[in-house]
């Protein structure tokens, strides 16, 4: 356990707490996941969020457990405990956010804060339990991204909540920050380095690839292919850029090949020169058996 992380860890629960009991419950909207079921029960019968956080959790993270091992499990703990802590400590503390009742600024505040805080629990290797620990179980098994995943499940949620307490309005405010969230998470976990990769068909490809490397500084990488029709061989080129430069790629294609076939596909994040330079993968102490 690397107290680095631990403190990530604490750091990001606090977030989503100090957002939760201000802005969230206060305005009566909702959320996805475990904790908008904590909040449909508070909502109906005051039972503190705090408490029923605790008792969602219980079986998730065991499940948790057998799936990812006990280095999971302690920094997931440390995550959902942390919550619960920070919410009763939150509660003792009277704290007014003068929002003038606009839903669109508590939405949209509430969107950050809980992005940056669960992103960085991610980052750190740990969960808040509840739907993040659902998340991380498919996260290997469907190409969707974390904070797709999360998104999904929270969307699940929200169908309940509204037919449970019927107020589109809310619903709607609530599916606002739940999606600032999952595009939030995403960048925190990525790491900012997220871009474009483009697939590029052209008989103008030398040019091409001189361009990208002198105008973009960009490596190009290319690749042997072969047209079916044709059947004669054929260079693609692949490339990948930033999100900056997105709009320059493509103005730099078409002005030396109008007729170019161009796939551009999304890359969740980039590890190499002239992105992020330098990896450490996570190690795991134990592992499940």
């Amino acid at each position: 356990m690397q107290p680095s992380k631990v403190l990530q860890i604490l750091i990001g629960t606090a977030l989503f707490s100090f957002a939760l009991q201000y802005l969230v419950i206060p305005h009566q909207l909702f959320e996805g996941g475990a904790t908008g079921i904590t909040l449909i029960v508070y909502y109906l019968f005051k039972i503190p969020v705090w408490l029923m956080n605790l008792l969602i959790n219980v079986p998730l993270l065991y499940i948790g457990r057998k799936a990812f091992g006990n280095s999971f499990l302690i920094y997931s703990i440390i995550g959902s405990l942390s919550i619960s802590v920070w919410l009763l400590l939150f509660e003792k503390i009277p704290l007014s956010i003068p929002l003038s009742n606009d839903l669109l600024i508590v939405s949209v505040l509430t969107g950050i804060l809980f992005g940056i805080g669960l992103g960085l629990v991610f980052r750190a290797g740990g969960t808040t339990g509840g739907s993040d620990i659902v998340a991380r179980l498919l996260e290997n098994r469907t190409p969707l991204s974390l904070g797709q995943l999360m998104f999904a499940l929270d969307f699940s949620i929200l169908t309940l909540e509204l037919i449970v307490f019927q107020n589109l309005r809310l619903i709607t405010y609530t599916l606002l920050f739940v999606f600032i969230t999952s595009r939030v998470i995403d960048l925190i976990t990525e790491g900012g380095y997220a871009g474009r990769g483009f697939i590029i068909v052209s008989k103008e490809n030398q040019q091409i690839a001189q361009a990208i490397s002198s105008e973009l500084n960009r490596g190009v990488t290319v690749l042997q292919g072969q047209g079916y029709y044709s059947q004669e061989p054929i260079d693609v080129l692949y490339c990948v850029v930033s999100r900056s430069e997105i709009q320059e790629m493509k103005a730099l294609i078409h002005r030396l090949d109008p007729r170019a076939f161009t796939t551009i596909t999304e890359a969740h994040e980039i590890i190499g020169e002239g992105f992020l330079e330098t990896f450490q993968p996570e190690t795991r102490n134990e592992t499940a058996r």
